[in-house]
């Protein structure tokens, strides 16, 4: 009897635990004799299964929910049409996790990742596929697997030790091509003087075959002017230089050639809080370069781009001072008027809309919320975006019916729901996001 027992053993978990160990079995070979390859359409994106169609919630009651109830329908993301996308979710709400299936998906569809604002350095755990315990979350015939990715770590944040998974980078002076560029780095105010003498050291140190910031500072100590105004100028592009935002130690991000090759850049900016200004001026210098290589055809028109930016609140507030500005604010705004004819689709997280840009607000095209979102989150959204047709005083009353949680819940072992608004196509629903094909935890 004992015998016998040896072979009816579980195929699942020996297939399971060999595959964890690196070791090929017989019963894999003859899983795959069956198992069909999931088909990736070009521009369409599959994100989870559709709960409720929520866009006529009004007439909704708690005896009549389940008429509302969508059935065996996948939610689909067309990106043949063009839209910027808003992710709300408060801590812990799962966030990273569908924005993860959603550039999961975008990536495998045929389009190009950029992420510059990991701010928690989550990224790098898509480097590994999905965990065997979460497999089950995955879409029909799909099979997990890694990504390319491409981490940088920008030099001005590391101050210790380099990182061994990561590479370091700074912007090299080569690369300014405009001294707009170098001004906004410099930040605060500069006298009218000390412009005039920037601007000519500028110049002359631009026409050298090979320039370098160091070069420049010599330069401005050449220039004629007033002695306390050169030595306070070259104090401060000393302290940018000591800083690692601009330099020629480390290399500069190539973000062109990196979507050219299918790799997935990656901006790890964990720790970038003490760090304000000269985070703002990367994330616009980098968003600045992105649309140039579109300009100036490094970067084919017709490839698509997600561009994700965490944390949306922090490089696109409402207000910002005015005398200084905020070049992330300044270029992602830009970014989103042009983004239409490059190709380029916006992604920005955020815990709530507070202090977001009207101007973002006005340009994003759906949103994701997430299924503990604040109601009043959700009735902006349905007045400016969804049913503007409804009175202030039903969207008081009848929002609410919402936040059932038959609707949209947190399921015991960690998954969650979600509502997904799009404004162009007048559409709400709520669904359950299916796994990303990466690992989504560290």
């Amino acid at each position: 009897m004992e015998r016998l027992n040896l072979f009816c053993c579980d195929r699942n978990r020996i297939s399971r635990d060999s595959r964890e160990l690196g070791i090929s079995t017989r019963f894999d070979d003859l899983s795959k004799l069956n198992k069909k390859e999931a088909v990736y359409k070009k521009d369409l994106v599959v994100l989870g299964k559709v709960k409720y169609n929520l866009i006529k919630f009004e007439y909704m009651r708690p005896s009549s929910i389940d008429h509302f109830k969508i059935r065996n329908e996948d939610l689909i993301l067309d990106f043949t049409n063009h839209f910027h996308i808003l992710l709300l979710g408060r801590t812990g709400s799962g966030k990273t996790y569908l924005a993860r299936r959603l550039w999961n998906g975008f990536y495998m569809s045929g389009g190009a990742v950029v992420h510059l604002t990991d701010v928690k350095n989550e990224s790098k755990s898509s480097l590994q596929p999905l965990q065997y315990a979460f497999r089950d979350r995955l879409a029909e015939n799909e099979e997990p697997r890694s990504f390319p990715l491409k981490i940088y770590y920008p030099a001005f944040l590391h101050k210790t030790k380099p990182i061994y998974d990561q590479i370091i980078t700074q912007i090299s002076f080569s690369e300014l091509t405009r001294f707009e560029e170098l001004k906004t780095c410099l930040g605060g105010e500069l006298s009218e003087m000390q412009l005039n003498i920037l601007e000519n050291a500028f110049n002359l140190e631009m026409k050298l075959n090979y320039p370098s910031f160091n070069g420049l500072i010599e330069q401005v100590r050449k220039c004629d002017g007033n002695e306390l105004s050169k030595k306070s100028l070259a104090l401060k592009l000393r302290n940018v230089s000591t800083s690692g935002i601009i330099g020629d130690k480390y290399p500069s991000i190539n973000l062109a050639a990196d979507i050219n090759a299918n790799k997935i850049p990656v901006l790890n900016i964990r720790g970038y809080k003490g760090m304000g200004y000269s985070t703002h001026f990367y994330i616009g210098y980098l968003i600045k370069k992105l649309i140039d290589s579109k300009q100036r055809g490094l970067i084919p028109l017709d490839k698509k781009i997600m561009l994700i930016i965490d944390e949306i609140l922090d490089f696109c507030p409402e207000r910002v001072p005015e005398k200084t500005g905020l070049n992330s604010k300044i270029e992602i705004e830009s970014a989103l008027r042009q983004a239409r004819a490059y190709g380029i689709y916006m992604v920005m997280m955020a815990q709530d809309l507070n202090r977001l840009s009207p101007d973002i607000f006005s340009q994003v095209g759906a949103a994701f919320l997430s299924y503990n979102i604040d109601q009043d989150v959700m009735k902006e959204i349905i007045k400016t975006k969804i049913r503007p047709d409804m009175t202030p005083s039903e969207i008081v009353y009848k929002v609410p019916r919402l936040f059932n949680q038959k609707i949209a819940k947190f399921y015991a072992g960690g998954r969650r729901d979600w509502y997904f608004a799009h404004f162009n196509e007048n559409k709400l629903v709520s669904f359950t996001p299916y796994a990303p094909l990466s690992k989504h935890q560290e």
